[in-house]
């Protein structure tokens, strides 16, 4: 499936599909979920002499988080404004 898909990447973005590397890895071992994004943790991976690094909860996954107060936006994984310490709480 990878062989084919190289093809198309290179067809539909020309030089940059070219460069682009497919990695596939098993997301389920043992029954239990490798990583999940909306816990807390972390993990590495490493491809080629490049390591790459990943805090979790992934904040792109969560809602967002507002100041109650002031009515500004956040990240879904901020707990506290930290312009002012205040507690965020879920958008509504």
């Amino acid at each position: 499936m990878l062989g084919a898909m190289r093809p198309m990447l290179n067809s539909l973005l020309g030089q940059m599909g070219q460069n682009m590397e497919l990695v596939v890895y098993p997301a389920v071992v043992d029954g239990k979920r490798l990583n999940d994004p909306l816990k807390s943790g972390a993990f590495q991976y490493t491809v080629y002499d490049q390591t790459f690094h990943w805090r979790m909860p992934l904040a792109s996954l969560l809602p967002k988080k507002v100041d109650p107060r002031s009515k500004e936006e956040f990240p879904g994984n901020f707990q506290f404004n930290p312009y002012t310490g205040d507690r965020l709480s879920a958008k509504q």
